[in-house]
């Protein structure tokens, strides 16, 4: 129980870190280009385990059959699919699936910029999903749409943390509900 306890303490501090770092304009990205079909199979293989145990099925969809490399942190694009598929399964239903993809799209604008080609990374589960007064606050620090104690490893700052790494990548997330129930996050990245 302590050990336990003690790494939960520790990745709260290491989240606390980040931010602070962030929010301090200290922190770098390190770009370099990444595989958008590696990437996506080692974050698979590192989540599947988990949706295994928790009696849920993540299913992988690569739907373009090449993909462009494309300049990233590719620690922290790894981060923060971790941070979707493990609120997937944290807050999903046993037995259900998610839906996790990458594909190319034509027309994101990126701050005003003209349309340019991105990456567009999908976390599509069948949950609970967010009550839609909670939706305009998800990405606030310590927010938890689910009030409740049973999933004492959440602190709030997963999508916070998300937030800010896709917008240092100039990037962006978008929201909507799962027609079948839950939700769907698109993670997008330009690809230039």
């Amino acid at each position: 129980a302590i050990d336990s306890e003690c790494k939960r303490m520790s990745n709260l501090v290491q989240d606390l870190l980040l931010l602070s770092s962030i929010d301090g304009g200290t922190w770098d990205l390190t770009k370099t280009p990444v595989d958008i079909f590696t990437l996506m199979i080692t974050v698979y293989e590192k989540y599947e385990t988990l949706y295994k145990k928790n009696d849920m099925k993540l299913n992988l969809n690569l739907k373009n059959d090449s993909y462009p490399q494309f300049h990233a942190d590719k620690n922290r694009v790894e981060q923060i699919l971790g941070i979707f598929l493990d609120n997937a399964v944290h807050y999903g239903n046993s037995g259900s699936a998610v839906n996790f993809t990458a594909e190319i799209e034509n027309n994101f604008i990126p701050l005003g910029e003209n349309g340019i080609k991105s990456v567009v990374f999908t976390v599509c589960d069948y949950g609970q999903g967010i009550k839609d007064e909670d939706k305009p606050f998800i990405f606030d620090r310590f927010f938890q749409a689910n009030k409740s104690r049973t999933h004492t490893g959440h602190y709030g700052l997963g999508l916070s943390i998300a937030y800010e790494l896709v917008k240092m990548h100039k990037g962006n997330i978008e929201l909507s509900d799962t027609p079948e129930g839950g939700c769907t996050f698109r993670i997008i990245f330009p690809l230039s």
